[in-house]
Formats: structure tokens, C-alpha cells, sequence
């Protein structure tokens, strides 16, 4: 179930998402998945985080 709170993924635009999520939230989600799935699903989270950074940058670059 969803938290009640939480804004629905369909409405959510990546710009959005990453503006909700810290540096300090990136590393310990990455450290975390680390420390449970090991170094090569970290380093996909990180990339993931890395593209979307990108794309968000660019995008208020064009504006």
C-alpha cells in the first residue's frame, strides 16, 4: 500500500522527485543498497541518480 501522503508516480515528474531527495539521502540509499545488494546494484542506483540529475539540469537549461 501506498503511503497516504506520498504524490502518486504518474504525477510526479522527474525534476520533482529529484528536488525531494538530498545529497546526504542519496549517499546513505546508495550505502545502504550497497551494505544489501553489494557494489554493482549501488553503482546502477548511483547512475540512476546521476541521469536524472542530468536530465533535471538540462531542463532548466532550456527553459
Amino acid at each position: 500500500m501506498t503511503h497516504p501522503t506520498r504524490v502518486k508516480a504518474g504525477n510526479l515528474s522527474v525534476a520533482e522527485a529529484m528536488s525531494r531527495i538530498t545529497d546526504q539521502e542519496m549517499t546513505e540509499m546508495c550505502l545502504a543498497v550497497n551494505m544489501v545488494k553489494g557494489q554493482a546494484a549501488a553503482n546502477r542506483l548511483l547512475d540512476l541518480f546521476g541521469a536524472a540529475r542530468k536530465q533535471t539540469r538540462e531542463e532548466k537549461q532550456s527553459i
